[in-house]
Parts: C-alpha cells; sequence; structure tokens
C-alpha cells in the first residue's frame, strides 16, 4: 500500500467554511449573552435574598426587644398588684400615713346578732369606749 492509496480513502479536517465561522462567531456571541444574563440574573436573586434575610433578623431582634420590655412589665405590674392587696401591707400604711390607730383588744367585741331573721352568725362590732 502505498501512502497515496491511504489518503484518497480519507479527508483531512480543515476546520469551518467561512459561513460557518460566521455562524458559529454568532452563536458563541448568543451563548456568552445567556450565559452573562442568568449570572447576572443569580447574583441579584442572591442579593436581594440577603437583603429579605437581614430585614427578618432585624425585625426578629426587634421584636425580641420588645418582648422583654412586655415581660418586664408584666412583673412590676404583679408586683404592684401584690402590693396592694397585701392586707397586712395596706394596715401598716394607714398607721404610718394616714395616723390611724389598731383597735385594741378590749375595742373589739364579737357579738351574734339575726342577719335577716337567721340566728347564728356572727359579727365583729367595734365599740369606741372599749365596752
Amino acid at each position: 500500500m502505498t501512502t497515496a492509496g491511504a489518503r484518497a480513502g480519507r479527508t483531512a479536517y480543515r476546520g469551518p467554511r467561512k459561513g460557518e465561522k460566521a455562524g458559529m462567531a454568532r452563536m458563541n456571541s448568543v451563548m456568552l449573552k445567556v450565559v452573562v444574563a442568568v449570572v447576572i440574573g443569580s447574583v441579584f436573586l442572591y442579593i436581594s435574598g440577603m437583603a429579605g434575610i437581614s430585614a427578618g433578623s432585624k425585625q426578629i431582634s426587634a421584636l425580641r426587644a420588645q418582648i422583654a420590655a412586655e415581660e418586664s412589665r408584666r412583673q412590676q405590674l404583679e408586683i404592684a398588684y401584690i402590693e396592694r392587696h397585701n392586707l397586712d401591707m395596706i394596715g401598716d400604711l394607714a398607721v404610718s400615713r394616714l395616723g390611724m390607730v389598731r383597735p385594741d383588744a378590749s375595742a373589739v367585741r364579737v357579738v351574734s346578732l339575726p342577719i335577716d331573721g337567721v340566728d347564728g352568725d356572727a359579727q365583729t362590732v367595734y365599740d369606741a369606749s372599749g365596752e
């Protein structure tokens, strides 16, 4: 076999022809533009997503601070409620601020009085003279 006979059966690839080169160049340009558009769109979506997450995080922090403030206010109101309903404390304030006097044992007399025709109910009667 000669080398001339081997070449006759095969043709060498010489690359694209003139018209094919222009078409491939246009296709490459379009593909490049599509890839750039996809990348820019992806970056935009990523940044907007991160901005949304940041805004949500700030809102959560503000709500947590508000919850802590409301919890503190609730505790203060509970303490004030307990103070207002503590009978010993009310008695002490009446004596110290208003000058009231606690009755002695001799000034208090427990008697049984009929209430609407029913016997047996005891009521406390305060006697200023001690009798």
